[in-house]
């Protein structure tokens, strides 16, 4: 039985006039949020993710002057939320940016 959510509608638009692109709503969820966290193993991202949204690729990026964005490492997954880890090579560079990205398959 497939039980996903297909997308519908305009990726760019945003039907609710909260900011949020409609694709991004559909992927992450209303008002999504990063959450992060510094552990033994390095700076650590968390996004949500709608559950059977499965027209959604997610990725976490990060970088240091909001261009030249690097892929970050995806070390965990579940059926709500990714998290990523900032690569060890980027880790010691002072002010760094995290961001997540949508894309339909």
């Amino acid at each position: 039985m497939d039980d996903a959510v297909h997308f519908t509608g305009s990726p760019t638009g945003d039907d609710d006039g909260d900011g949020w692109s409609n694709l991004v709503e559909y992927a992450l969820g209303l008002n999504p949020g990063i959450t992060y966290s510094q552990t033994p193993d390095g700076l650590t991202f968390t996004l949500p993710r709608v559950e059977n949204a499965d027209d959604a690729v997610i990725t976490g990026e990060v970088c240091t002057a909001l261009t030249g964005w690097t892929a970050a490492d995806l070390i965990s997954s579940t059926s709500t939320t990714l998290t990523f880890r900032v690569p060890a090579s980027m880790a010691g560079q002072g002010r760094l940016f995290i961001r997540g990205t949508v894309q339909l398959r």
